[in-house]
């Protein structure tokens, strides 16, 4: 009887365990399509883009820290040091799509509206990661 019990949990904590993983990326998708009808509007797209830049932070933040504490000791530390060197990789990816928008605006060739642009592309840069943490807690 405790084997069957044994048996049902285990089964129950594995369902549990891909759906919310496909919950997550259910989630994006569904976030996305917001973001994208919202800046389609043509009214405040910069506001549509900047909410789903931190909403994609969001989730990020959700994913790592369910998959961290998934993981045995060893794994932990390489995980944080992949996230540390992803960090600075994404610091060095927002400064650079910043100074985009700097150089564009300086130039003319681009009006301030276009600041939606750079978030797109910061949301697009985390949800990489937050796509990576996925495939990465699906092999647990």
């Amino acid at each position: 009887m405790k084997t069957l019990k044994f048996i049902f949990a285990l089964i129950f904590f594995a369902v549990i365990y891909f759906t919310a993983t496909a919950q997550t990326e259910n989630t994006i998708d569904s976030l996305q399509k917001i973001e994208q009808k919202c800046s389609t509007s043509g009214w405040r797209m910069q506001n549509c883009s900047f909410r789903f830049m931190n909403q994609m932070d969001s989730i990020l933040n959700i994913t790592y820290n369910k998959l961290r504490l998934s993981l045995g000791c060893t794994q932990k530390i390489e995980l944080e040091k992949e996230q540390k060197n992803w960090s600075k990789k994404r610091y060095i990816f927002f400064n650079q799509t910043d100074k985009k928008f700097e150089d564009s605006l300086k130039s003319g060739d681009w009006g301030p509206e276009m600041r939606a642009v750079t978030y797109e592309e910061k949301a697009e840069f985390i949800k990489d990661r937050v796509l990576t943490l996925i495939k990465e807690r699906q092999k647990e």
